[in-house]
């Protein structure tokens, strides 16, 4: 018998990512727009599905009326600025969330349906985008009067992702 060199897809490869603070005890929000890229693994083909948890505090100082997220969505590129034009390809759902009476969000949700599955591709956050490879970013909009303001905490951003990768069964 000859031995196979054909590199066949593992079932699954589940990789969690999540936003690791810096200087706060919690992220830090100061705009109305964000792009969050969950890592994908070496090697990935296809990414199958996606799962969110957000957690959010509001700060004191913004009007109860602006403690919301408007949307929550996948896009294939991430803008430079926060006012540049928006993706290519951005799809969103419109959540509409609330913040509660401690001025907190929280939410769980399935973005599976919203991925361009053959978006794998991989940059670090300075490098530019290789217009050959396509990117999987996470996105969520606040409303637009809190541009440049100093919105509030992120306390939990986690994605839950499933890939397929190359490997040898």
């Amino acid at each position: 018998m000859s031995e196979s060199t054909k590199l066949q897809p593992y079932k699954y490869s589940l990789r969690s990512t999540a936003i690791a603070p810096d200087f706060t005890p919690n992220g830090y929000l100061c705009n109305y727009k964000y792009y969050v890229m969950p890592v994908p693994p070496q090697d990935a083909l296809t990414i199958e599905n996606l799962y969110l948890h957000l957690k959010v505090r509001f700060n004191v100082g913004i009007a109860s009326a602006s403690r919301k997220i408007l949307k929550i969505g996948v896009a294939n590129e991430r803008p430079t600025f926060v006012d540049d034009p928006a993706p290519s390809r951005l799809r969103t759902y419109d959540v509409n969330l609330t913040a509660d009476a401690n001025r907190y969000i929280e939410t769980h949700l399935d973005l599976s349906a919203l991925l361009d599955k053959d978006a794998v591709g991989y940059k670090g956050y300075f490098d530019f985008e290789d217009p050959t490879k396509q990117y999987t970013y996470i996105y969520f909009e606040l409303p637009p009067e809190l541009i440049n303001t100093s919105v509030g905490d992120l306390i939990i951003c986690r994605m839950d992702t499933l890939y397929t990768t190359l490997g040898i069964r």
